[in-house]
């Protein structure tokens, strides 16, 4: 149990960032102090992984434990952020003295120069970076990101293809469309957004996506957004990948702690079955009967 855990915190780390839309840091020189937003994000997994400690969670030996933690740290990551931005927006609201105040930017940081993604991020509402960062960074699959955000599968295409569009148009300056006609028109896509975002993904069997493929040759209009959204997808990636080579902090290097210091994932001292529940809510439908009915 302990070593999924240390496995699964970078990516945590990755995916908390990219929620509050915290763009990884420029390397700092000795002395310099972390920006509030990247601690704040570290705090988030420090967090979720207390609290899973706190429950007592440990490795039942069912199929799927694993992925099963994972997605409930990536839910529970995900609440954790959504009450910092409301307590940001709250404390802005009380300072400002207005009637409403939106979600509070992000604080000025040292990034990369050449990525106009570290502006466009932060601008994007929680959730939409929230799936953006999960099926773009995280690589879940659109069920899988369903289950982090309590979400349908046809409810995170559908979001999927609002996050795209407004990432892009935060990007570009300009206001891109994010409704698309399936059917009829010189400028009208020939293939269901749904199929493009899985063909961008790489989610489509291999004779589907080469179906996809010769189609967006025949339609510029489909291609472009299809091009886009890998741009997208790979400047992401490409920005939030030194996060998984940099060194933990010190709040989240659980691998260098005493195993008796954690008696629950170490596999002593924790409640039984806590941990066969808590991975059972993210499993299959046919996984769950009887098994996450109780409460953790």
């Amino acid at each position: 149990m302990s070593d999924a855990i240390v496995s699964i915190t970078p990516q945590l780390r990755r995916y908390a960032h990219a929620a509050l839309g915290c763009w990884p840091p420029a390397p700092r020189r000795p002395g310099e102090t972390r920006p509030r937003v990247d601690q704040d994000a570290d705090d988030l997994v420090h967090d979720a992984l207390l609290d899973c400690w706190r429950a007592g969670a440990r490795r039942q030996g069912d199929a799927g434990a694993d992925d099963g933690l994972r997605l409930a740290l990536y839910a529970r990551v995900t609440a954790l952020a959504r009450l910092h931005v409301a307590r940001n927006a709250a404390q802005s609201l009380a300072a400002s003295g207005q009637d409403d105040v939106a979600e509070a930017p992000a604080a000025p940081m040292t990034h990369i120069p050449w990525a106009p993604e570290l502006a466009a991020l932060p601008r994007l509402a929680l959730d939409l970076r929230a799936l953006l960062a999960l099926v773009t960074l995280e690589r879940l699959t659109y069920a899988q990101a369903g289950a982090v955000l309590d979400m349908a599968e046809d409810q995170v295409l559908a979001r999927l293809t609002v996050a795209r569009a407004r990432f892009a148009s935060e990007i570009a300056g300009v206001v891109r469309t994010h409704l698309f006609v399936v059917a009829g028109g010189e400028q009208a896509l020939a293939v269901a957004a749904g199929d493009l975002h899985r063909f961008v993904d790489d989610r489509l069997a291999p004779d589907r996506r080469r179906e996809i493929a010769a189609i967006l040759d025949a339609q510029p209009h489909a291609a472009r957004h299809a091009n886009e959204w890998r741009r997208q997808s790979e400047r992401l990636r490409q920005a939030f990948g030194p996060l998984m080579r940099a060194p933990l902090p010190l709040s989240l290097d659980f691998a260098t702690l005493d195993p008796r210091v954690w008696p629950h994932w170490s596999g002593g001292g924790a409640r039984p079955g806590v941990f066969k529940r808590l991975a059972a809510l993210f499993a299959p439908p046919e996984g769950r009967v009887g098994v996450a009915s109780r409460p953790l």
